[in-house]
């Protein structure tokens, strides 16, 4: 039903660029994680049809250091991704590979401006419905339509495995 799920619970902090959280350093942003008290950290793994937090030089990924230093200190790590709705089959196939490839603990999905515009409902199906079909337990308890939509254009959904939770609000902070 509209409203239901569970929100985000404990204290977290959104990492928009891996090299600007302690110079890039994954054990020292692990122990600030730590030391804050944090139970989870949201990393940004893609924007648009395209990965997030990769060496371009190099194709090293930034986030699996992070992750893997995280967890060794019990903080669970989600990942997030600006989606634009201009090319959503794109953007649904990298979400589903960042999500696989790196075994995240839960996705979220940072829709903002461009899914205010008028007719952007089919868009957000069309991605959402992507999405449900290669990461099922993303989407348990939520169903396609204006409560998807409707969060979409303004909040940021979250998704665990094994559950759905609810509307985040974007009030933590980020590096």
């Amino acid at each position: 039903p509209e409203g239901s799920g569970v929100t985000l619970q404990g204290k977290g902090v959104f990492i928009w660029q891996v090299r600007r959280g302690e110079n890039g350093d994954a054990g020292a942003i692990a122990n600030v994680a730590a030391n804050a008290g944090l139970t989870h950290v949201l990393i940004k793994i893609a924007d648009g049809a395209s990965p997030y937090n990769v060496d371009l030089t190099s194709g090293q990924d930034l986030v699996l250091p992070v992750l893997r230093a995280l967890r060794e200190r019990g903080i669970s790590v989600y990942g997030w991704h600006y989606v634009y709705g201009y090319d959503p089959v794109g953007e649904a196939e990298i979400a589903i590979q960042r999500v696989r490839e790196l075994g995240v603990d839960g996705y979220v999905i940072d829709a903002e401006a461009q899914y205010k515009y008028p007719g952007r409902d089919e868009v957000a199906r069309q991605f959402m419905s992507l999405l449900r079909q290669s990461l099922p337990w993303a989407f348990s308890r939520w169903r396609l339509g204006a409560t998807i939509t409707r969060s979409m254009s303004s909040r940021l959904l979250v998704f665990r495995a094994g559950s759905a939770l609810g509307p985040h609000s974007a009030g933590a902070s980020t590096w």
